[in-house]
């Protein structure tokens, strides 16, 4: 028997400490999925241990304050409610694991049972006594069964850590590290009581620690997007990574919206934030456990639907898909909107992250049926990126991609003025692959930048070569991707390359397209400057196919801009098309842009831009792209060089 009394400060730190994390949580967290239930409910029993073990403290050995049924009560609830936190902590990191769909009724039983018997001991009349009793003096005094009190929560404590070093490859290297630390340092808080009986900071140590979680592992502003407040992409793929670890089934649907840059520039920004939170909203409302939300950004949105059979996860899709065939109403705002909607099985149709991120990266198909489920079946898909990124390496390693030169033709001198420059390759195993699958893939896989060197060097050997022949001086064009234009080394590395080759920049023109896929504006907006201040021009590519061309014109230096092929072949099919490139021209013409016309393929395309005063012509009228020696003797002849 001791008589023990303990430091109250450490107590009254913890409390307030427990406060302002659940008033904290309350503000900013919602609490949608299971992990986030359970570290709700670990910060409500810690701070209410607290409360009543500081009430029974209050009371201990002062025979004005002592009221023996509220100490009996008050301590009897401290004891037992840190013994139920110490229980939430393990279901917290089995939630965290996602465990608690393949632990059965007799399973979840038994990790309540210690607890449970524990209670029974400590509030039954003839044992009660056993694990603590009050003497005629007021002062407390542990049982001879006192030792439960803290064996039960180390049992807690230690199974949680058991499990966490099980499954240590389920969670990331800084999760791991964080939560590995909280649960050691718990075990370590006891034996210090334990060995201390008057140093009894358990508590204090636990709410610091849960603290520690809260703005770390549970900080949504690091796992949710913030438009939406739904989970974010990163947080849907650590869940996945962590499903894949599991034996069970489960199912994700990703809703993509088509054209969702179009939607954000012509209803405004705004409008449509409205729209898509009323989305967010709609299926948040349908959230429980084993159903989460998140949106990826771009008018992507996903549920997780965990240990959810192939049925029921289907059903969901299809309430997601019929509730896409109506309108979207925020504050009076109304917008129908197109959307897909995949639906994908773990592992039959996604069986690992890469197959996953396939899914969901997939762009918008516009082959499939409008208004019906798709099932994704990204293998087929993922083993061909697989193949084009090794023939991206292969041919990055050996310089084995091709540079392949379009003549540009100046309708007011009739020479081939200029050219653009067009990548190719080749691949022994593949053949010739698409450009646009080959650049998309070598962005993905980090390979743009070595392939931009490659590219921009080539172009200065080629126009060195010229320069030689005595062939007046000639521009080249060539494309610069956006994550190009977001390396701010990007300029420096072109000038050490000019400076090899002895070229000035008035010789380039740098051809950006216009994309929604640019993270950060006031990035490329430094590149630009770093250009303009080189000496480069810039040219706005494929004007009329994107949403916000606009915007670019006036956002960017563009001095020359080149209007998409696309425009001109349909101003061949009717009067009304062609009406409407009569406008783009006059537009740019207003502007006091250099115009640039792709794809001219007739006599008739020809002598129509001609009329409208265009300044360049590029197209197969003229001549296709050519192999540099091949472009070489081209302009030769074409500009009666001899």
């Amino acid at each position: 028997m001791n008589n023990t009394q303990y430091n109250v400060y450490f107590d009254i730190c913890a409390l307030i400490l427990d406060a302002f994390i659940l008033f904290f949580y309350q503000r900013k967290q919602y609490k949608t999925q299971d992990r986030n239930r359970a570290f709700y409910t670990l910060n409500i029993l810690l701070l209410s241990s607290c409360a009543f073990e500081i009430i029974s403290l209050s009371m201990r050995g002062n025979p004005d304050n002592f009221i023996y049924p509220a100490a009996i009560f008050s301590t009897h609830a401290a004891h037992l409610l840190h013994i139920y936190a110490c229980l939430a902590i393990l279901i917290y990191i089995i939630d965290i694991l996602r465990l608690q769909y393949i632990i059965n009724k007799t399973g979840r039983c038994l990790i309540f049972l210690p607890a449970i018997i524990l209670t029974f001991i400590t509030l039954h009349p003839k044992t009660s006594s056993k694990i603590f009793f009050f003497t005629s003096d007021f002062m407390y005094h542990n049982g001879n069964w006192h030792y439960l009190i803290e064996l039960i929560p180390m049992l807690y404590l230690f199974s949680a850590l058991f499990i966490l070093v099980l499954f240590n490859k389920v969670l990331g290297k800084k999760m791991y590290s964080l939560l590995f630390f909280f649960f050691t340092s718990s075990v370590i808080t006891i034996f210090i009581s334990v060995a201390n009986l008057h140093l009894k900071i358990t508590h204090f140590l636990q709410s610091l620690l849960l603290f520690t979680a809260l703005m770390t592992i549970e900080n949504t502003e690091l796992r949710s997007n913030s438009t939406t407040d739904l989970f974010s992409r990163s947080t849907f793929l650590e869940d996945i990574r962590v499903l894949l670890h599991t034996p069970y089934k489960s199912s994700f649907v990703v809703i993509k919206i088509k054209s969702f840059q179009y939607y954000n520039v012509t209803f405004g920004t705004e409008n449509f934030t409205k729209v898509i939170n009323s989305i967010a909203n709609w299926l948040q409302q349908r959230d429980c456990s084993g159903h989460t939300s998140y949106y990826f950004g771009n008018g992507v949105f996903a549920v997780l639907l965990v240990s959810t059979d192939e049925t029921n996860a289907y059903s969901e899709a299809e309430a997601i898909n019929e509730r896409f065939k109506n309108s979207w109403n925020n504050q009076g705002f109304k917008l129908r909107l197109n959307a897909q909607i995949w639906h994908a099985s773990i592992p039959e149709n996604a069986a690992t992250i890469e197959q996953v991120i396939a899914v969901i990266d997939e762009p918008f198909d516009n082959s499939q049926p409008y208004g019906k489920v798709l099932t994704a079946n990204p293998s087929d898909r993922l083993q061909r990126r697989y193949q084009v990124i090794r023939a991206i390496t292969k041919a990055v390693n050996t310089k084995a991609f091709e540079v392949y030169y379009q003549p540009i033709i100046s309708v007011k001198s009739k020479t081939a003025h200029s050219a653009e420059a067009l990548l190719r390759l080749n691949d022994s195993v593949l053949g010739i692959v698409n450009p646009e699958e080959f650049i998309r893939e070598a962005e993905r896989s980090g390979q743009i930048n070595e392939i931009g060197n490659f590219v921009f060097e080539e172009i200065c050997s080629t126009l060195s070569k010229i320069d030689r022949l005595n062939i007046p001086s000639m521009r080249i064009g060539f494309n610069l991707s956006p994550l190009q234009c977001m390396d701010e080394d990007l300029p420096d590395r072109f000038k050490s390359i000019l400076e090899k080759y002895h070229l000035t920049t008035d010789r380039f023109l740098l051809e950006i397209t216009e994309t929604n896929n640019i993270e950060n504006m006031e990035q490329m907006n430094r590149v630009f400057d770093k250009f303009k201040e080189m000496g480069f021009s810039f040219a706005l590519d494929d004007f009329g196919t994107g949403y916000a061309n606009y915007e670019y014109i006036i956002r960017f230096p563009f001095s020359v801009v080149k209007i998409d092929k696309s425009i001109l072949w349909a101003a061949d099919d009717n009067n009304e098309n062609a009406t409407i490139l009569n406008h783009i021209i006059r537009f740019i013409h207003d502007l006091g842009k250099e115009i640039l016309v792709e794809g001219v393929e007739s006599e008739q395309q020809n002598l129509y831009l001609e009329n409208e005063n265009v300044h360049y012509i590029q197209g197969f009228y003229y001549s296709e792209p050519l192999p540099q020696s091949d472009f070489i003797h081209y302009i030769k002849s074409f500009n009666h060089v001899r």
